[in-house]
Order: C-alpha cells, then structure tokens, then sequence
C-alpha cells in the first residue's frame, strides 16, 4: 500500500505533476506529522517534498518520529484526554512558527486541528497536502 502523499510526490518528482511555487514569496507552511504515518508507517519525506514544491516549508520542534499527535490514526479518537487538548496544544506549536498554513496528510488530523484553531482562536489554515498540491498546478499547463 501506498499513502496518497508518496504517490503525488512520486508524481512531482517525475515530473508528471508541474506546481507552481511563489520562490522567494512562498507562503511560510508547517506540516503536522500524524502519529499513523509518522511513527508507524516512516512516511516522512513525502508530505514534506510537497510542501516544499508549493510553499515554504517550516518544521516545528516535535516533528517526525518525535511529532505530538492524537493517535486516532491508531484508533485513539474516543481516548478521553487527561490534561490540556493536544489539539489545541499542537495548534500554538503550528502557530509558534509564524506560518499560516498548517498542513496535514491524514483525516483524523484535519478535524482534531480544525478543531484545536476554532478552540485556540488561532490564524491558520488547515489543509491536506493534496489539496495543497491542487491549488498550486498551474491551469494554464
């Protein structure tokens, strides 16, 4: 099996797939790496290489194998949380590196961060890396 984020990386990488990217104008981007793809399934480069092909990528502090995550991916969606929101929690740390965007390579991350900017009052964008990927193909290719 192959996540969504390899195979539209595969698809920039060989060129198939041409986005467009601001250069030095790019919007500051940092991706939250879900607890599924991160710790369990070494999916670290490619929701990364598509950031960095429409935007400027910015990494926050707990990142990687080392990312701050909710574990619904591992069905830990119903778990009541015993201290403050992770949710709202990872939306300061997004917050904290001065990007707008917060992007985001599964579903279970999506509601739980749309979630955390509409509690936290923050200024960012959630948004999936694919969508990303949509938004910057150029249409006139």
């Amino acid at each position: 099996m192959i996540h969504h984020s390899e195979l539209l990386s595969s698809l920039v990488s060989d060129g198939r797939i041409k986005p467009t990217r601001a250069g030095e104008d790019a919007t500051p981007i940092t991706y939250h790496d879900s607890c599924y793809l991160a710790r369990h399934n070494d999916v670290l480069e490619a929701p990364r290489k598509l950031v960095s092909a429409v935007g400027s990528p910015v990494e926050m502090s707990r990142s990687r194998k080392q990312t701050f995550c909710c574990g619904a991916g591992g069905a830990h969606m119903w778990m009541e949380e015993r201290a403050k929101p992770i949710n709202e929690e990872r939306v300061r740390e997004a917050a904290a590196t001065g990007a707008g965007t917060l992007a985001v390579a599964c579903p279970f991350c999506t509601v739980m961060l749309d979630d955390g900017v509409q509690s936290a009052g923050a200024d960012l964008r959630v948004v999936d890396v694919a969508t990303l990927l949509s938004e910057a193909i150029d249409s006139g290719d």
